[in-house]
Order: C-alpha cells, then structure tokens, then sequence
C-alpha cells in the first residue's frame, strides 16, 4: 500500500510557487506573484526583451556633453536621437558631468586649447599586473622570441617577464619587496590575451588500472608483514626511484597562434636530459644522489665538485641499467643502511626493507641476490601504480622538477635582463649550450638536495599519501 494515500498533493499553478502556500511565510505573496510572472514570460517567450545597447564613441560622448553643459540635458537627447538611438536621461546626466570636469582640469592647468573634443579611455577588466608599457614589452619580446623559433610557454614566459622588470626596476618584484608575483597562472592569462594555445609536440596514453584498490590492499600488506615480521624501523624503510631531468627544465608544451596548423619550434626535440635517482627513508631523511649522465667516458662528467658521498656516473643513453643500478646499491643504499644500524645500536644483520618500481634493470637476479646479502627485503610497487603508490612519485620528484624549474627560470631571467635594451628588432633566443648547461645544472641540483634536506616532510608527505605511514600503525 503506497504511503502517498496519508499525504495531500499541493497543487501549484504551472508547477509554479503558490502565493497562497508555505512559501508567502517567508516571501510576500504579491513578489510570488510577480515573480511566476516573469517565469512564465521567459518560459513563452512573452516577456520583457532586453533593450538594445547604446554604443557611442568616446568623441560622440564629449560632443553630447558640450550640448548639453551649453542646451540642457532634454535637448541634447531629441539632438542626438537619430546618431545615438536609445539614449538615456541618466547616461546624458554622466557625459555631462564628464565634459565639466574635463573641462575644468584644462582650466586649472592652464591649457590654452580648452577644447574638450573627445572623453579619456578608461581600460574595462582588471588592470594589468605589469602595467601597460611592460606588459607591452613582455608581449612584443615573446612574440619576436617565437618568430625567430624560440620556445614559448609559461615557464619562458615568466622567466622573460622577470627580466624585463628587472631591467627598468628591480624593485617591483615581490622579492625585493614589490607588488608583482608573477605566477603560473598570470602566465596563462597572458598568454591568453596574446591569442596562443597550447600546442604539444608528442602525447602519451597515461594507463589506468581497474583493479587499484586491491592492488593497493596487497601492496600495503606486503609492506606490514615485513615490517612487524623483522622489526623494521623507519629509518630502514626506504624508496627509491628514477626520474629523468631536462637540462633545460621547460616543458616540451609550446605556445602557438590559435588556428595555426604547423609549429615549428627551435628545441622543442631537445632530449638532452640527466637521470637522477632518489631515495629516502620513512622517516623524510634524504639519501645520497646518484646522477647518470650520457657518455662513454669519464669525460661526459661535468667539473664540478659534487658531494663525496653522492654516485656520479654516466650511460651511453643517460638511462640507469643494470651496471649503474648495482653501482648505486653498493655506493649508496648499502652504506646508509650499515651506518643506520649502527647509529640505532641494531644488529648488523637486521633487516631493512627497500621499496621500488617495476623497472627492468633493478630486478635482475643479480640486483635481488646484492640486496638479499646485504639484509635488505623488497616489495615492488604494483605495474602502471607508481603515480598512486610510490612515495618518491607522490612528492619527492615533482617538488625537484619545480625546484630545477625555477632555478632556470632564474637563471634565464638574468640572462634576459642582461641583454634586453626595450627593443625587439634585436631579440636572439638565450642559447643553452652543454658546456655552459652542465656546470649550471649540477650546481642547481646541489641547491634541490639541499631545499630537501632542510624540508623533510616532502619527503614523508609522499610514504603518507602512498597510505604507508597509516596502514603500518593500524
């Protein structure tokens, strides 16, 4: 028996509020009333029709003013009737008061043409954060910097702007105590106003799986049981993982005019790239680097004077492989876990637990049989789930791809600062040569260990978001 029998249906007109119901307690009936009004106006069509707009230019505004400050506001509008149709009482009223005062201030200035022949612009939006002129001048450099095949997009955006600023006063920006932030989405906006859109030389399918909650589940438990098994502490928990870096840390989007089929860009196929391997334990301590640089020889290597503790090689395609793998296994996460247990007064044989992805050449037998003498447990991160669940993936490499960005961003800045006169006849792309890339790019990826050194809740915001750190104190 339906319950519906125990209510009583309210009738509404049209499926229209009632004046008369629940609702005249809270809103006059009569608003009711004339609100369903012009519902059912707009709904049929019957309503009232928006009038249209009044366009004058700002001559014809100043010329209806002078009338009317000289005939009155009612002749000036039967004047102007046929050159400016639907023109309002109030809108006379405003141009006006308008040409009075402008007339005034030529007065007080002692302007000897008192003529007021047309009304001042006033720019409609939000201002422009540069202001007019450099705004004006970050436009015209980005433009001549894509002519002549120069990359284009937010990072190189900001970076130019920065320079620019810095070349007519340093002190607008924020750092030194300014106003202007320029920021990613400042960027965009710009970018936007300029008429480009983003333009991506190659895409890659991202894979999904359907099965990541239990895939999770199975993972986290692989996890647990070590850890409760073996008694292992945090900081014997560790994750590591490649990442691979541009030595001209941009993306490889462009900026193109919106409708243009063909981009070609100067460097957008640029590969040049370091691989970087990064570990660190539950506990947010950040591990020696390892850095594969692409070469055959010692030579390859930059001359800088790296940490002594950090693995410094290289490959003949800058990608780790099995040779480099058991390199830094050996130089880097085998001695920090000989010098944790005996900074924890643990047994020299205790077990400690390193967790990492899929990749081919860390899971050799080899690789597995260097781990399992030196004590240490694995437990993979699930195929395709390492976006998901792999601790250095969740924090850690976005924060050193953000942190190398904005060093060249710096870097590029200075170099545009330096060069620019105001003029784009003369604007050259900056050139990134590997003679002067690589020493720049060790010294700035000293400065990211460093940043992550003094910020270690990077690095345990990543074991918390893969779900580690709740699911080993259930």
């Amino acid at each position: 028996m339906s319950l519906l029998k125990y209510f009583n249906r309210v009738k509404t007109k049209d499926g229209l509020p009632d004046p008369s119901g629940a609702l005249s307690k809270v809103v006059p009936s009569t608003s009711i009333e004339e609100a369903n009004k012009e519902v059912i106006g707009q709904l049929t069509g019957t309503g009232k029709c928006r009038a249209a707009y009044m366009i004058a230019t700002p001559e014809q505004k100043a010329r209806v003013g002078k009338y009317a400050a000289e005939n009155g506001t009612t002749k000036a509008m039967r004047h102007f009737a046929k050159d400016i149709p639907n023109l309002k009482e109030s809108t006379v009223r405003g141009w006006k008061t308008t040409y009075l005062r402008e007339l005034a201030s030529k007065v007080r200035t002692g302007t000897e043409d008192l003529s007021v022949e047309r009304f001042p612009v006033v720019n409609k939006g939000r201002p422009l954060l540069l202001g007019q002129e450099l705004d004006r001048q970050v436009q015209a450099y980005l433009i001549t910097l894509r002519d002549v095949g120069g990359i284009v997009n937010t990072a190189i955006a900001i970076s130019a702007a920065t320079g620019i600023i810095r070349r007519h006063d340093s002190n607008l920006l924020a750092v030194n105590g300014g106003h202007i932030v320029l920021t990613k989405h400042w960027a965009q906006y710009l970018l936007q106003r300029m008429g480009y859109v983003k333009r991506k030389a190659t895409s890659k399918a991202k894979l999904t799986v359907d099965n990541i909650a239990s895939l999770k589940e199975e993972y986290l438990l692989d996890i647990k049981g070590l850890v409760d098994m073996e008694e292992i502490p945090q900081d014997l928990i560790i994750n590591w993982d490649q990442t691979a870096v541009n030595y001209v840390p941009v993306s490889n989007w462009t900026m193109a005019k919106e409708g243009s089929k063909k981009v070609p860009i100067a460097g957008i196929d640029d590969k040049r790239q370091i691989t970087i391997v990064l570990a660190a334990a539950m506990t947010g301590k950040l591990l020696p680097l390892q850095l594969v640089y692409q070469g055959k020889t010692k030579a390859c290597l930059p001359s800088v004077n790296f940490p002594d503790d950090w693995d410094v090689t290289f490959s003949p395609n800058h990608w780790c492989n099995e040779i480099t793998m058991e390199h830094y296994i050996r130089n880097v996460i085998v001695p920090y876990v000989q010098d944790t247990r005996k900074r924890l007064q643990l047994d020299a044989n205790h077990r400690a637990l390193c967790i990492f992805d899929n990749f081919k050449a860390q899971r050799t037998e080899r690789m597995l049989q260097l781990l399992e003498d030196s004590n240490i447990d694995t437990v993979f991160v699930p195929a395709n789930c390492t976006g998901e669940l792999q601790p250095m993936d969740l924090s850690v490499n976005k924060s050193v791809k953000d942190f190398l960005r904005a060093q060249f961003q710096d870097w590029y800045a200075t170099e545009v600062s330096k060069n620019y006169d105001g003029s784009s006849s003369e604007i050259k792309p900056v050139k990134f040569p590997m003679s002067q890339m690589k020493p720049l790019g060790a010294q700035w990826m000293m400065k990211m260990f460093d940043h992550l050194l003094a910020h270690p809740d990077i690095i345990k915001n990543g074991f918390k978001a893969a779900g580690i750190v709740d699911f080993l104190s259930k």
